[in-house]
C-alpha cells in the first residue's frame, strides 16, 4: 500500500495532536511564609524533617482564605474551603489530630491538589494549626 505524502503528513499531525499532555503537578516547597498569613494559621510539610526545616507545601490562615500551595516554585493562592480557585481545587484529609496545648494542634493526613487540566497529585502532610 502506497501512502501519498499529504496523507502521511495528516497522519503524522494527527498522532502528535492526539498524544495526551503531561498531566503532572510539581509540588514544591515554599521559600518563605506568605506575607499575608499572620496570627492563627495551618502549615504543612510532607514529612517531619521538612516541617522542622520550615519547608512547607501548604499554608492557610487557620482554614480560611487565602491558602497557599507552591507549584513549580511559584506561590499559588487557592481556596481553603475545597472549592476551585485559579484552576486548582484543594482537598485536605486529616487522619490524625493531636491537641498539643490550648490553641495548638498537630495534624497529619493527605493533601490532594487537582488542576482544571485534569492533573492530580496527592501528598502526605505533616504539620500544625494554631495561634
Amino acid at each position: 500500500m502506497k501512502i501519498k505524502p499529504l496523507a502521511f503528513i495528516f497522519l503524522a499531525l494527527l498522532s502528535f495532536t492526539s498524544c495526551e499532555e503531561d498531566k503532572t503537578l510539581k509540588v514544591t516547597k515554599m521559600d518563605s511564609f506568605p506575607a499575608d498569613i499572620m496570627g492563627c494559621s495551618c502549615y504543612f510539610a510532607e514529612n517531619e524533617a521538612d516541617f522542622k526545616a520550615q519547608k512547607y507545601i501548604y499554608v492557610d490562615s487557620y482554614e480560611r482564605n487565602p491558602a497557599y500551595i507552591s507549584i513549580d516554585g511559584k506561590l499559588v493562592a487557592v481556596n481553603a474551603e475545597k472549592s476551585e480557585t485559579k484552576g486548582y481545587s484543594i482537598i485536605l484529609e486529616i487522619d490524625q489530630k493531636i491537641q498539643l496545648d490550648q490553641e495548638l494542634y498537630h495534624k497529619e493526613g493527605t493533601i490532594t491538589i487537582v488542576h482544571e487540566s485534569g492533573a492530580v497529585t496527592t501528598r502526605p502532610i505533616y504539620g500544625e494549626c494554631g495561634c
